[in-house]
């Protein structure tokens, strides 16, 4: 299920390549929602393919970021994670892996890039970088979207080529540690580092492999924008002068009409079969100005938007352009996340990847538009008199992204009651009056925003880095979203208590212990389940008592991985020890005795 989820929600296998272990893996997003997060660690935490029951077990939940978080960083735009539409401490064990990302100079600006770079060991244990790029958040859309992979070996050795080649995308993530931790920026780095032993990413057909003969590299270059900085600008100086094609198909959500002028500069009227400049976008943005730039307009059809199931709007960023004259000859292809508008190229930060394809009498641009307007979309015949390239701002949640910037730091202290704390919260800067603001974890703790907000007598399992702020609307209703604030003070028990706010019967205890033991968890809790439901406990068995398979895994484990008991034990003394079977801990404690008396022999 872990896979399956993914496949719906950022491509499954795009990511997790079949039989390969995930040794870190670095993930790049505008929005995020938390629920989406966690099926990140489930399918990264090698646990097999699971069944939809999954996402109700917490022990699964629980082992997917017991055995992963430490892999993962996820940078975000700051502001843009979701609401939960339920409350669930668990996303409080997200804080060590998510991090948001803004501009100090124009909170404004946006971080807007999609990708993963994954590096993944397969089962011979050789060592692979996997970039995913993407145009698709870290959420539930139903949008249409585009995802490219492409995989790389890690050498032994520092590749001259791929320390040239990968310089644009090694530059970015080391720009990037700089807002995780030091304990996750050093895996950032580390990650980063490991461009320069990947001598090539591997292309297929149709793009441009490695020819020797025709001294042809592999087709593909990364074009990172970084809010406007002059040390990325060589990226963005290239693609001023190169993106624009003699031919150009342009996919983009959103478009304004300075960058689509722009785009079609070098548009010339050759005798092709398809059109020279074709436009498919979203039938609120195309003016009459825009209409009149393009051949040929192509929007959404109303199949699409009107679906009954879910609305599937465009969401797909792409540029094919064919160069017929000068440089770069032939068609290239690129992709990810930035939209065909003014901030994409100038402001936010964003990452294309380019594609070059083999050299063709085919018509590429014919080719792509059949294969991505089939059945989905429609040509337009007029431009939309409703329509505008600018989006109407709204003020409200401008004042909202503004307060997100005004919050600094929370410090947790102990409370006057016993076993309580209390936060203070301070903000700084120019912020609406009517913003509230709440932990994540605290649903009716709302409380009006100014210099510092006090909450006060929280339990240790409701404490968290993550905090709702939101602000009234004009319908009567409010604008709200998610904030990491930079936290002190946070008690070393925190993550022992959410566990046991989640682990609160002896059955999911026993679920658990079964996860943390099992090389192939979904298959052992298959079998659970199976012997749960089984003539046997309809007979009177104990469902809360020692299962013969989980007996067998114990033991096998006692004599493979001594170390793992050892974890297990770690994590029954984190529990509530009322839910703890004391036969449980007998077993435990015996096969730890053992262990020790064979290393000692």
């Amino acid at each position: 299920m872990a896979r399956e989820l993914l496949k719906d929600l950022i491509y499954g296998e795009q990511l997790v390549s079949a039989g390969c272990k995930v040794d870190f893996a670095v993930g790049l997003t505008y929005s995020l929602n938390l629920e989406a997060m966690l099926t990140v660690p489930l399918a990264f935490g090698d646990l097999g393919e699971l069944d939809s029951n999954v996402k109700l077990s917490p022990a699964f939940l629980l082992e997917g970021i017991r055995r992963s978080s430490d892999k993962i960083a996820l940078f975000c735009n700051k502001g843009g994670i979701h609401v939960p539409s339920e409350t669930r401490t668990i996303y409080s064990l997200l804080e060590s892996s998510i991090f948001e990302v803004q501009d100090g100079n124009d909170i404004f600006s946006n971080f807007h890039p999609k990708i993963w770079l994954v590096k993944e060991i397969d089962k011979d244990g050789d060592e692979w970088l996997k970039l995913s790029v993407m145009s698709r958040n870290l959420d539930f859309s139903t949008c249409l979207d585009i995802c490219c992979s492409i995989r790389g070996h890690i050498e032994r050795r520092r590749s001259l080529r791929g320390v040239e080649k990968h310089k644009p995308l090694k530059d970015m993530l080391l720009w990037l540690s700089e807002y995780a931790p030091k304990t996750k920026a050093d895996k950032v780095c580390q990650l980063a580092e490991q461009l320069d032993y990947v001598d090539r990413f591997k292309l297929d057909m149709p793009f441009q492999t490695e020819d020797t003969e025709r001294n042809e590299d592999e087709g593909y270059d990364f074009f990172p924008f970084v809010y406007g900085k002059e040390e990325f600008s060589t990226y963005g100086n290239y693609l001023k002068k190169y993106l624009p094609g003699d031919r150009i198909l342009v996919v983009s959500p959103f478009i304004d009409i300075t960058t689509l002028s722009w785009l079609t500069s070098r548009k010339k009227d050759y005798n092709y079969e398809s059109r020279n400049s074709i436009l498919v976008t979203r039938k609120e943005y195309v003016t009459q100005e825009v209409f009149e730039l393009f051949e040929q307009v192509w929007v959404p059809n109303d199949t699409m938007l009107d679906n009954t199931t879910a609305n599937v709007d465009l969401h797909a960023k792409m540029y094919l352009t064919q160069r017929l004259t000068g440089d770069d000859l032939g068609y290239t292809l690129y992709l990810g996340s930035a939209n065909a508008t003014v901030n994409a190229f100038n402001k936010n930060v964003e990452f294309l990847l380019r594609l070059h394809y083999k050299r063709t009498t085919s018509d590429r641009i014919k080719e792509l538009l059949e294969e991505i307007s089939e059945h989905r979309f429609v040509v337009m015949d007029a431009p939309n008199p409703e329509a505008s390239n600018t989006r109407p701002s709204n003020e409200k949640e401008l004042a909202l992204k503004r307060a997100v910037g005004c919050l600094r730091k929370a410090v947790i202290k102990t409370s006057n009651k016993e076993g309580l704390y209390d936060i203070d919260l301070s903000v700084r800067g120019k912020y609406d009056g009517d913003i509230q603001i709440r932990p994540l974890q605290c649903k009716g703790l709302w409380q009006p925003i100014s210099n510092q907000v006090f909450f006060k007598e929280l339990s240790t399992h409701l404490l968290s880095e993550f905090y709702v702020i939101r602000i009234p609307s004009d319908d009567e209703k409010f604008i709200e979203l998610v904030a990491k604030v930079k936290t002190s003070g946070m008690p070393a028990d925190r993550d022992e208590s959410i566990y046991q706010s989640i682990v609160t019967k002896k059955e999911e205890l026993l679920d658990y212990v079964a996860f943390m033991l099992s090389d192939r968890p979904s298959e052992f809790f298959f079998e659970q389940q199976m012997m749960k439901e089984s003539k046997k406990y309809a007979d009177g068995a104990n469902s809360n008592t020692i299962t013969m398979p989980l007996y067998e895994q114990l033991l096998k484990t006692a004599s493979t991985n001594p170390e793992q008991i050892t974890e297990v034990q770690k994590f029954i003394k984190k529990m509530k020890q009322d839910i703890v079977p004391e036969e449980l801990t007998k077993i435990l404690q015996m096969f730890q005795n053992v262990s020790k008396q064979l290393v000692a022999l």
